[in-house]
């Protein structure tokens, strides 16, 4: 069991605070957690009184007074000690002084030295077990008295005897806590980590005399041992145990041996741990003041859950708890209104103060004042601070929480800046903050734990603005830049891009989204792009050439709005009669969009069909066939071509201009042809002559 004292002075008084778990370095408690001034040793209570720090103790242990006739009221006062700011207790006792001294005295287990001896010097923390007390020095190294049965000083070496002289323990320059066991001390880090020296997991195979890393813990704040179990508390808040199952001690359901930490998942937001070195029960505080007990001897009432049977998982015992002691075989407590209470059976001596000395088996209500114990009353020190975030954005609402509030009733709220500027609530919710800037909001807090003032600073950060500027609709397959005018922060555009632009070209409608964010604030924007279709300037015509004799019609028949082409003419078609050989050029626009097209024209001087007079179809020569020589420059219609030999008998005939009269067994000699044919819009023609076959 742990005490620290803090010095305040209140309207004139100095009060001395303790508590059961040194904090005030970043270890030993999380949040509001604050000490008392009351602890426990296995069998005894410790309270400091008094401007002098006094150090008052009862029940069974180590006094610190060599009297052999007890005082009449139990109550021992120990001498040659005062400004105590720290001590501890278990079989032996150990504390620390306003000068940051070392101190010892025992017992119960021994009476090597019965009255408080200074022993060492720049004391940081200290903690006491059955058998032994380990300090832990400014500079972070460690120093152990005691008996070194099993390496527990972690100086590589073992003893037979109870070494009055504090010994370090090797390679440890770092050390905020220690806890003592049975067999075994436990070492916080100020990195985090636990280290064991001594008999590890309760069995004389594992027994390390160097400092041994437990594996699996981080981030650890607090640790605490008993008998042979062990427990850690996190900065989340969880709480690990392992060792000795034995009585339910792990919390875990398993009576077992545990090697590796395991968290208990039945406890949260747990902000102080508490346990005796020769106990096998746990007690947790969490940061909503209710408290949790589990572990063995619960047969004295230990636990305080109204029951004599081992608890294996957390239960809940009590409410409105500023502060947990843990000892072997009773419990205190001290609620949030400064009053004392306790559960369980004494040893020898009472452990009840102003109650009758009997076993109870839920935490009961003391009074140490009460004559003629005469003591102080503990006195609580609840740190509150106010829950919120340290920075919003422009816009945003904040919830107002305070870490812990049971203590009080009164609250006068200020919030600076904010579209709410005062409230009584103890948790004030939808608190705006349209404007950035740096506010600081406030609160009165009073009740049973006194009066206080705490404030809260928020930092506003204005909206980045995500605004996407570039085009809303595109032509298809066109590319075009999106782009944000913001100059600050950090760019994810949908397309995964993190520049401040980005070129797109989507064939589909599509909604581009840009996310625009700052250390503390983010806002976001969207840009919907309509894909508009390109017209198709096809143009159509009767031929590509003309005989000057008749127009042609162009044409394009689309969806267009506008129809532009090289004649000026608007028109979805147009008719020409060109002279000489022309290019039309036709622009269709659906006001976005653009397509060109083009056609050529060819100005034929001669429009009738040319027949050669003469053929050779021997294989040899260029002229194998018999046909109009232009016929394909033409888009005829009622094509007819006719061979007649000397004797007016028909030989050929055909209706494609393509195809053409070859005949290498006819005989050399004049034969005549006859053509009909109809060209564009001309009237039908009718053309002969004769030809002569040549090999």
């Amino acid at each position: 069991m742990k005490v620290i004292i803090f010095l305040l002075f209140i309207f004139g008084f100095s009060t001395t605070f303790a508590q059961n778990s040194l904090v005030g370095d970043g270890f030993g408690g999380r949040l509001w957690y604050k000490p008392n001034n009351y602890t426990v040793g296995s069998y005894s209570g410790h309270t400091v009184c008094g401007q002098e720090a006094s150090l008052y103790s009862w029940g069974y242990g180590p006094m610190g007074d060599t009297t052999t006739t007890p005082p009449a009221n139990g109550i021992f006062k120990a001498l040659g000690i005062d400004s105590v700011v720290y001590y501890t207790t278990g079989y032996v006792m150990a504390a620390i002084t306003a000068d940051s001294a070392g101190w010892f005295w025992d017992g119960i287990y021994s009476t090597y030295k019965p009255l408080p001896s200074k022993l060492i010097s720049n004391v940081h923390f200290v903690d006491a077990g059955y058998d032994k007390v380990s300090f832990v020095k400014y500079d972070g190294t460690v120093w152990t008295l005691g008996n070194n049965f099993n390496g527990e000083f972690g100086n590589n070496a073992t003893n037979n005897f109870f070494d009055t002289l504090p010994k370090q323990m090797s390679n440890m320059t770092n050390a905020v806590r220690t806890a003592v066991s049975g067999s075994s001390i436990l070492v916080l880090t100020a990195t985090g980590e636990v280290y064991t020296c001594g008999m590890r997991n309760n069995t004389v195979a594992d027994i390390d005399s160097i400092p041994y890393l437990v594996p699996i813990l981080q981030n650890i704040v607090d640790i605490k041992a008993l008998s042979s179990s062990y427990a850690a508390l996190d900065a989340s808040g969880n709480v690990w145990t392992w060792g000795s199952g034995a009585m339910g001690s792990l919390g875990n359901g398993i009576d077992s041996v545990l090697i590796t930490p395991s968290k208990i998942d039945t406890l949260e937001n747990i902000i102080a741990i508490s346990g005796s070195c020769d106990g096998y029960h746990f007690l947790a505080l969490d940061k909503d003041s209710n408290c949790y007990g589990w572990g063995g001897f619960n047969s004295y009432g230990t636990i305080g859950n109204n029951d004599n049977l081992d608890v294996y998982y957390p239960v809940k015992v009590a409410d409105h708890v500023a502060d947990i002691m843990a000892g072997e075989t009773f419990s205190y407590i001290v609620k949030t209104d400064g009053s004392l209470w306790a559960t369980g059976t004494s040893n020898v001596v009472s452990i009840w103060l102003n109650l009758l000395d009997t076993s109870r088996y839920v935490f009961t209500k003391l009074d140490p004042t009460f004559a003629p114990f005469n003591l102080c009353s503990p006195v609580i020190f609840i740190n509150n601070t106010i829950e919120a975030p340290d920075s919003i954005c422009a816009g945003n609402c904040v919830n107002y929480n305070l870490s812990n509030s049971q203590a009080y009733t009164n609250f006068t709220w200020s919030f600076p800046g904010a579209n709410t500027s005062t409230s009584s609530l103890a948790s004030p919710t939808n608190i705006c903050y349209n404007t950035a800037g740096t506010y600081t909001a406030s609160v009165i807090i009073s009740g049973t734990a006194g009066i206080d003032t705490l404030y809260k600073t928020i930092v506003v950060s204005a909206l980045p603005n995500a605004v996407i500027t570039g085009k809303d609709t595109i032509c298809n397959g066109e590319t075009t830049t999106l782009s944000t005018t913001n100059a600050a922060g950090s760019f994810v555009w949908s397309t995964s891009e993190l520049t401040n632009s980005i070129s797109i070209s989507p064939n589909t409608n599509t909604t581009y989204s840009l996310v625009v964010y700052n250390k503390t604030c983010i806002d976001t924007a969207k840009k919907p792009i309509t894909i508009v279709p390109y017209p198709i300037a096809n143009i159509s015509g009767v031929n590509y050439f003309t005989c000057k004799d008749g127009p042609i019609t162009l044409s394009s028949i689309n969806n267009a709005n506008q129809y532009t082409w090289s004649t000026g003419q608007t028109s979805n078609s147009i008719s020409v009669s060109p002279t000489v050989p022309t290019t039309y050029v036709l622009t269709l626009s659906n006001v976005l969009c653009t397509d060109v097209d083009s056609f050529f024209i060819d100005v034929e001087p001669n429009c009738n069909l040319i027949f050669p007079n003469a053929y050779s179809p021997n294989g040899i020569a260029a002229n194998e066939v018999f046909l109009p020589v232009n016929g394909k420059q033409f888009v005829l219609e009622n094509y007819e071509l006719f061979v007649f030999n000397r004797f007016g008998q028909q030989i050929f005939s055909t209706k494609n201009v393509a195809e053409g009269w070859s005949c290498p067994k006819c005989d050399i000699g004049i034969y005549y042809y006859l053509c009909n044919y109809k060209l564009q819009d001309r009237a039908k023609q009718t053309v002969s002559g004769d030809i002569t076959l040549i090999k």
